[in-house]
């Protein structure tokens, strides 16, 4: 029993907590009950935050006296805080399972904890659920397919995609076809060219070069020859000539065979011309979109080499106004059309110029009315007509004739010469007209809002007895453009308050809204609106400085969107 006094000295120390003095003593006692021994110093071990060596005596409990409990309590509650949940578990069921039915105590303090044990560990499970990556569970094509579908739009998500995890990072630098979009831009080009080069195995899809990339004083760059040409389907060049390149290193005949958009841009209007064998490159590539601006083209060229074309789009320096036509009778699939160049050339055409699958046109300059009057466009669904001195009268008679309007929903007229008389026989025949702009057109946009607002006769252009249009329910006047919800009239200084008004009123769905102290303006409780009739949406009255505004509140509260700024900040500070 000489163990007794160091043991019973290590209890009493341990009690007032001299925990450094209750380790000497138990270390000195030996004795025939050692499992007791350690297992009271691993408590102090416990207490002064030591597990690695209160684990250690508890084991060697475990091991002297397997058939007693507390041992394995012990390791529970050190494996509890290690966060060793399985192990924890398991020793606490072990403890359980050795302590008599008669310790109530004891066998509730061991179901506490194994409570406890088990809210840590589906707390820990959720929470690695929570952390886990869930698209590590993806096959790696599958999650790459993902990654395509988000860079579709916007190619330079894939520098976040890069920055997200480290499985996304991986999966993304090991797939080329995330790589094949290359935009050369002024900042560290030819470290980039390399990397793209590297990361796509040269399979180039796509290939921006933008402004000022071609003054770099390498440019251009070595690597440009590695570039597979032959597999390029999207080109766009800022003041540079592709041709020119391909020509000098001698790529060979089949670079550029399957182009299929070309955008030519140069950053100030220039004359200077593409190279000639550019078109001839192009001749068998069945190139779909061309985009020029502020280059000079050639209409003879595109005439004489591009049939396949379905955009085409040539802003300021064409050459040889007189093949515009052939170039667009050669290719009969266009469905866009943008032609913003101010040439002094009267396009004519023996025949009528049948664009069927045309859709949007938009045209600047005075020679588009000559275009118009010869083109047949029956699925033209978007017309934009800007800065035209000569009359657009003629030209939309004959697109009426033609059917030009019938599927019509976009009409934009700015600043060109036509009377009111013609738009309203034009809307006449816009039944599917969604979008009005009139833009600086101060002799004829308030007579087209009469129409509109049913004051005027659309065939004769001359007001009506009544000025707001009747409806009963045995005869129904029809609306001009019933689908009508956005119309813009800025800069229109002829436009007035009460056409506006009656215009609103009319398509309000519903009983008509309350109009106390409108001069000029007649209520009637039994004015019903037509079916089919859209409510008007938004409205632009900017610089028209005739507008009551007074009138404004009103406007706003019946129409979603309604900007009417009489000045611009700039006009406003010159007066």
């Amino acid at each position: 029993m000489a163990w007794k006094p160091s043991f019973n000295q290590g209890i009493t120390s341990f009690k007032e907590l001299r925990l450094d003095e209750a380790l000497n003593h138990f270390s000195k006692a030996r004795g025939d009950q050692q499992h007791v021994i350690y297992d009271s110093r691993a408590a102090a071990y416990e207490k002064l935050g030591m597990p690695k060596e209160a684990l250690r005596d508890a084991k060697f409990v475990i091991k002297l006296a397997p058939d007693h409990w507390q041992g394995y309590a012990r390791a529970a509650r050190l494996f509890f805080l290690a966060s060793k949940f399985d192990a924890s578990l398991s020793m606490a069921d072990l403890a359980f399972s050795r302590i008599k039915q008669s310790s109530t105590k004891r066998r509730d303090e061991i179901l506490k904890l194994r409570d406890d044990i088990l809210r840590a560990q589906f707390a820990e499970a959720e929470r690695q659920r929570l952390m886990r990556n869930q698209f590590e569970k993806l096959p790696v094509e599958l999650l790459s397919e993902v990654f395509r579908y988000a860079l579709f739009d916007d190619t330079a998500a894939l520098i976040r995609v890069l920055r997200v995890c480290s499985y996304w990072r991986n999966v993304a630098w090991t797939t080329p076809a995330l790589w094949d979009t290359l935009i050369l831009t002024p900042k560290f080009p030819v470290r980039k060219l390399s990397l793209w080069l590297n990361q796509s195995k040269g399979m180039i899809r796509e290939l921006h070069i933008r402004a000022d990339v071609a003054t770099h004083p390498d440019w251009p760059f070595p690597d440009l020859a590695n570039i597979g040409w032959d597999r390029i389907r999207v080109l766009s060049a800022v003041s540079w000539d592709p041709a020119q390149y391909i020509d000098k290193r001698k790529l060979g005949n089949g670079t550029l065979s399957c182009l299929e958009e070309l955008v030519m841009i140069e950053e100030r209007i220039c004359r200077r011309r593409a190279s000639p064998g550019l078109f001839l490159l192009l001749q068998n590539a069945g190139l779909h979109s061309l985009s020029f601006s502020k280059s000079e083209l050639s209409w003879k060229e595109v005439s004489e080499n591009l049939t396949n074309l379905t955009s085409l789009s040539v802003q300021s320096g064409t050459k040889d106004p007189q093949y515009l036509v052939q170039a667009l009778e050669a290719n009969p699939g266009l469905v866009t059309v943008k032609i913003l160049d101010h040439f002094n050339y009267i396009c004519s055409a023996q025949s009528p110029l049948r664009l069927s699958h045309l859709t949007h046109l938009e045209l600047t300059g005075s020679w588009a009315p000559s275009l118009l009057e010869s083109l047949v466009a029956p699925n033209l669904k978007t017309l934009i007509i800007k800065a035209s001195s000569h009359t657009l009268n003629l030209a939309f008679k004959r697109m009426i004739a033609n059917e030009g309007a019938a599927n019509l929903t976009h009409l934009v007229i700015d600043r060109c010469s036509i009377d009111s008389s013609v738009i309203n026989y034009f809307l006449q025949n816009a039944e599917h007209l969604t979008h009005l702009q009139l833009n600086s057109l101060s002799k004829c946009a308030n007579t087209v809002m009469d129409a509109l607002a049913g004051s005027i006769s659309p065939s004769k252009g001359k007001p009506t007895p009544t000025p707001v249009v009747m409806f009963t329910d045995t005869n129904r006047a029809p609306i001009l453009c019933p689908a009508l919800t956005h119309i813009d009239v800025s800069q229109s200084q002829d436009v007035l308050t009460g056409p506006l008004i009656r215009l609103v009123k009319l398509r309000i769905s519903g009983a008509a809204a309350t109009w106390e102290g409108a001069s000029g303006i007649n209520d009637n409780p039994d004015l019903a609106l037509p079916p089919k009739c859209a409510r008007i949406k938004s409205l632009n009255l900017d610089q028209c400085s005739q507008i009551d505004a007074a009138w404004l509140p009103w406007l706003r509260q019946n129409v979603q969107i309604v900007s009417c700024v009489y000045e611009t900040k700039q006009k406003s500070h010159w007066r």
